[in-house]
């Protein structure tokens, strides 16, 4: 089904197959800009049809909602449609049936020289050198004049349905994976949110700080369980980075509750300073300072490597482990309540939010008795490895479409037309 093309003509592209053809996407397709339609509805009326926004085409979250006229563009499932306005303005999408917003044109074909889809993959290739080349003081938007001269390069039209075909298969498996990550998404949120109010077995509850919990819980204050710290972290100018001791960052925290071991940084230290800052096996490290949607996210340390310190952004303590488990702590510090608690107390800035450490050991907790705190600990430790290895998966798929991509958009693999 595959071959590797021997046989290239130089073009304004580089080398492309020799019975590939070029056209300049402005000679090839029009573009109809959306308007706003009169009135736009929060929930669903009758009739009306989804109002298209990014993260309605990226998220699948759910739409505004706006009635069909001749004022408005509709679109239907498939069409080829570009973002015009905005901080993504170049971003290409395949759309969903609906009305096309303000900030959006409608790519349509004047000839059917192309697969609609085929095109699509191509302006994704081109997706980051669109939105290179935007152009505005205020709201940037495309420059219509380099979207005219885009070249694309042009297989015959059942080379462009195989291509198409390969990479809708890719693209279906992404899909799928993306169904099961929300699913193990949703399944994790619930398990937090009845093992960490509820916990295993319980009949009896009371109210407390937290609200109904089970009557053999205690509910504390974070510094009540803390033996050391809270310890702000190191400050560093740019210029000791680079190489050196590791140090833990805001994006070195993982999607879970640890440590991405491949994303720390490095920095030149002293001998006092990788004393006063080495993080241990059990440190638990908060985000201390950040945007409010960031700021009190917090990681355990497990078994470290090599010394490891961290940044002046960040807050490390550890706790009493014969009294609370360290990674089940850290669970309940990231789940939504308690997050909601820190940053409600946080205090603002411009652009970002800070805790300080009475804020820090201020936080009500939970506190089970210790095997369960590891029952439940073990249960969403599980639902979490899951998750690790389904987003893994989706990251392999995600190299496999960008390699074929790479391949079989330039030509430099064929995909055999019977």
């Amino acid at each position: 089904m595959f071959y590797r093309e021997t046989e290239f003509q130089d073009s304004p592209l580089g080398k492309i197959p020799r019975n590939w053809d070029i056209v300049k996407l402005g000679e090839s397709c029009t573009y109809n800009k959306g308007k706003k339609p009169d009135k736009i509805e929060e929930e669903y009326v009758e009739g009306y049809l989804p109002y298209l926004s990014t993260r309605y085409l990226r998220e699948d979250w759910t739409a505004k909602f706006a009635k069909s006229s001749e004022k408005v563009i509709t679109v239907s499932e498939g069409d080829l449609i570009l973002l015009w306005d905005g901080s993504n303005a170049g971003e290409v999408f395949l759309a969903k049936r609906g009305i096309l917003s303000s900030t959006m044109v409608k790519i349509a074909l004047k000839e059917q020289r192309h697969n609609v889809k085929f095109l699509f993959y191509m302006l994704k290739m081109s997706e980051h050198y669109l939105k290179g080349q935007t152009k505005g003081t205020g709201v940037p938007h495309v420059d219509s004049n380099v979207l005219d001269r885009l070249v694309i390069p042009i297989p015959k039209l059942p080379e462009q349905e195989n291509i198409v075909r390969v990479l809708g298969d890719v693209d279906s498996a992404i899909d799928l994976t993306d169904k099961v990550i929300a699913k193990t998404e949703r399944l994790k949120k619930g398990l937090m949110q009845q093992l960490l109010t509820r916990g295993i077995g319980h009949t009896e509850l009371e109210v407390t700080e937290l609200g109904k919990t089970p009557k053999e819980w205690q509910v504390t204050k974070l510094g009540d369980v803390v033996i050391d710290g809270p310890q702000n972290g190191l400050y560093k100018q740019a210029k000791h980075y680079g190489d050196g001791i590791a140090i833990v960052r805001i994006d070195s925290f993982s999607s879970g509750s640890e440590i991405e071991p491949t994303t720390l940084k490095r920095i030149r230290l002293e001998k006092p300073e990788l004393k006063c800052y080495s993080l241990n096996r059990g440190d638990i490290v908060l985000n201390r300072v950040n945007s409010i949607d960031h700021v009190g996210k917090s990681v355990v340390i497990r078994e470290l490597s090599e010394p490891v310190v961290f940044e002046s952004n960040m807050m490390r303590f550890n706790v009493d482990e014969k009294v609370v488990n360290p990674a089940f702590l850290v669970t309940y510090l990231n789940c939504p309540k308690a997050l909601s608690y820190i940053r409600s107390n946080a205090k603002r800035a411009v652009h970002q939010a800070s805790v300080n450490q009475e804020d820090v050991k201020s936080i009500p907790i939970p506190v089970p008795p210790i095997e369960e705190q590891q029952k439940i600990n073990s249960i969403l430790s599980a639902i979490e490895a899951k998750l690790k290895l389904e987003l893994a998966e989706r990251k392999k798929l995600e190299r496999t479409k960008h390699g074929l991509m790479d391949l079989l958009l330039t030509g430099k693999v064929r995909i055999k037309v019977d």
